[in-house]
């Protein structure tokens, strides 16, 4: 666990500006797109609309662009470590390769980020199935198929796949409760309507910050698995791979 956080925080540190570049316009546009639907919501009585809503502004579109932004950032992390270009916009456009595989993988992510959101206090940390991790990011860096990054993705994690989610979870946790240590002083002060509009404000910006953070940790728990399931596995594999992806 240590030595995850430790490489993991040097994976983030050596790309944060590439990374925040990345991240920061699609939480921008959660962050928009949530502050309409409170606005709308205020003048809204019919109570199904209401649910529907805030199911799909709050937890669908946000795992949605956070999904595809965390496969972006594996792409962004893995040409750098292989001496590529770590450019935004080269790690998004890693994800057309195989967009139908791409899509499955972002509303699988998505339906397990829902159905966790709904759960109190999992709400708190849904994104940590955001991606999905390991799936997503053989799809995207050994342009494998959706139902071959699912087999691949089992045999590499067996025997291993709880320590994974562990893993996972307890960063999640940790950064979950970090965010929610600064917001809630402010909260006590504010309005219904005001506190809602900054808890989206202050998620966009937390994710902006943390989730290239959680997406370093997935890439490295990714390496580790890869590694040792995958012999001979290593940066001159990982060059071929990202070679044929992008190639």
């Amino acid at each position: 666990m240590t030595g995850v956080l430790r490489d993991s925080g040097r994976l983030y540190k050596r790309n944060y500006l590439g990374l925040f570049t990345l991240f920061a316009p699609g939480m921008a546009l959660v962050f928009i797109a949530g502050s309409l639907w409170v606005l709308i919501a205020a003048n809204l009585d019919v109570p199904v609309l209401l649910q529907a809503g805030s199911i799909f502004w709050f937890l669908l579109f946000p795992s949605l662009i956070g999904s595809a932004l965390i496969l972006a950032a594996h792409a962004l992390i893995a040409e750098g470590l292989v001496g590529g270009e770590t450019n935004p916009r080269r790690a998004l456009s890693a994800l057309k390769a195989d967009l139908p595989s791409v899509l499955q993988c972002v509303l699988l992510a998505s339906t397990g980020a829902m159905f966790f959101g709904v759960l109190r206090p999992l709400s708190l940390i849904f994104f940590v199935w955001w991606g999905p991790p390991l799936i997503g990011t053989t799809i995207v860096l050994e342009n494998q198929s959706f139902p071959d990054a699912w087999t691949e993705t089992r045999r590499r994690a067996r025997g291993s796949l709880g320590r994974v989610i562990l893993t996972l979870l307890l960063v999640a946790f940790l950064l979950a409760i970090l965010g929610f240590a600064l917001v809630f002083p402010i909260l006590l002060a504010l309005s219904a309507v005001a506190q809602t509009l900054f808890v989206i404000l202050i998620f966009a910006i937390v994710s902006a910050l943390v989730l290239p953070f959680m997406a370093a940790v997935e890439l490295r728990l990714y390496f580790d698995l890869r590694a040792r399931t995958d012999e001979g596995f290593g940066a001159d594999e990982l060059r071929a791979d990202l070679a044929r992806h992008t190639g």
